[in-house]
């Protein structure tokens, strides 16, 4: 039997707490890569280096894996090893950067969610893409929950006739470092999370989801936005811990709510579809569950769903297998880490902060 070919990866920047989690994707996966080493991409500010989460313990969970015999001191150094592809765990204002210099060179990259929230970094990373050959691949954590594709089934199946509205919003959280890591205001303050000019804030960091995922379900996109930020929790840093986004689209809006300071969500997260033949209410927690209304008035489900497997993925289950896929055949990717889609969801973005600053309802430009 003929082997399959192992490809070179690398890692760039290890600011977001998703970087140890595609570490532990592909190392499920671990006799089709070689891992080559990584560099750091900080910000500049004082990071906690003790703490969960942040980028000094996210870069020793990383050597603990055994994926970084080798530190680089810069990106040219990374990129001279001709790695075939790179996972990029920096802050969010760095992906441009990052992106650009790597697919210039013809390396494919895989980039946490949100990809941009600038249209124009957007574009500038496409037009190195296209010089270059790279190929730019963004994870989004609920592309890979099978209640979340199953409900998209349920909609191209007219189940619930005409759709009119989503309503999406993120689990209950209290913010990057909820979860026991004992972390005070001041030392929180020096983090790229809270902090607006490298891309912290609960409207990018959860309203991307909502987003991606009106894009996913209705196949169309908004025209305008109205957006409503708050700080209510998280007065150190410059960055909203609320924000709250109504889309219109030409039949139908969505309302989409990111927040870090949700104590208890106390419902599904959703998405919760409304349309003219019924409700759909989507949990992609630990239950994985989706429950149809299809009778008018009713409060008890017309049909529950929990067992559900990923839909039209040939198998696949998960991002390493999804880029594996990529890199053996060249295929396309699912639509929702395509660059497309990601363009489309910085344009959104940059219309939603927009609207936040001006207080009116925005245009959002895709082009």
């Amino acid at each position: 039997m003929r082997m399959k070919r192992q490809y070179r990866i690398g890692i760039a920047g290890f600011e977001h707490m998703h970087i140890v989690e595609h570490v532990e994707y592909f190392l499920r996966k671990k006799e089709r890569f070689l891992w080559i080493g990584g560099v750091e991409t900080a910000f500049g500010r004082n990071s906690i280096e003790d703490a969960p989460f942040t980028a000094g313990q996210n870069l020793k969970k990383c050597m603990e894996l055994g994926v970084l015999p080798h530190m680089y001191e810069n990106w040219e150094q990374l990129i001279r090893e001709k790695p075939d592809l790179v996972l990029i765990g920096s802050e969010n204002s760095m992906h441009t950067s990052l992106v650009c210099a790597l697919v210039e060179k013809g390396i494919h990259v895989l980039v946490d969610k949100p990809l941009a929230y600038k249209l124009e970094d957007a574009r500038k990373m496409k037009e190195a893409s296209e010089r270059g050959g790279g190929v730019i691949i963004t994870n989004w954590p609920i592309a890979w929950k099978p209640s979340v594709r199953f409900g998209e089934e349920v909609i191209r199946s007219g189940a619930l006739g005409e759709v009119l509205r989503i309503h999406f919003h993120n689990p209950d959280s209290l913010g990057p470092f909820c979860h026991g890591e004992n972390v005070s205001e001041e030392q929180q303050a020096g983090e790229w999370w809270f902090q607006k000019e490298c891309g912290g804030g609960s409207l990018i960091d959860y309203c991307c989801y909502g987003c991606s995922l009106l894009l996913e379900y209705l196949h169309k996109r908004p025209e305008q936005v109205v957006a409503v930020t708050k700080n209510f929790l998280h007065p150190f840093g410059d960055a909203e811990d609320y924000a709250g986004l109504l889309l219109n689209f030409d039949r139908s809006v969505g309302l989409l709510e990111g927040t870090w300071s949700t104590y208890a969500s106390g419902s599904p997260t959703g998405p919760v579809v409304w349309g003219t033949k019924g409700a759909m209410v989507v949990d992609y927690g630990k239950e994985s569950r989706v429950d149809l209304y299809q009778e008018q008035f009713s409060k008890t489900p017309s049909h529950s769903y929990t067992q559900m497997e990923n839909q039209n993925l040939d198998g696949r289950q998960s991002i390493e297998e999804e880029v594996l896929h990529f890199l053996d055949t060249g295929k396309n990717l699912l639509p929702m880490l395509e660059f497309r889609r990601n363009m489309e969801v910085a344009a959104i973005l940059e219309a939603a902060i927009h609207s936040a600053k001006s207080q009116k309802m925005e245009t959002i430009l895709y082009e």
